[in-house]
């Protein structure tokens, strides 16, 4: 009788474990979209437009990011729905669209 408890105490306790772990995770995602809500209200709400990308592949410009101080000048090889690759003269960084705050294009 005294196993039987054992072995219901441990399963109970798998069961309380596995469920504190879901609740661990849901909070984390909560958490990160807090954080990605609080970054879109301090650029304004507004993130930058996927068709208006899609038009700058290719051309040169400066993409003003809250990621980098200076820009990045270079040029837009590709867009994704979360990440642009930009390619400047020494590298190639990708940078998260919600981060880019503006284009500059030279005339």
């Amino acid at each position: 009788m005294e196993n039987f408890y054992f072995v219901l105490f441990l399963v109970y306790l798998m069961l309380y474990i596995s469920n504190a772990n879901q609740l661990i995770i849901k909070k984390r995602e909560n958490e990160r979209l807090k954080m990605q809500l609080r970054r879109n209200k301090e650029i304004g709400g507004k993130i930058m437009s996927l068709e208006i990308l899609n038009e700058c592949v290719g051309k040169t410009c400066t993409v003003a990011s809250t990621a980098s101080l200076g820009g990045l000048k270079g040029k837009i090889l590709s867009v994704d729905e979360v990440w642009v690759k930009i390619e400047t003269k020494k590298e190639i960084r990708i940078v998260r669209l919600d981060t880019i705050s503006e284009i500059i294009f030279e005339k």
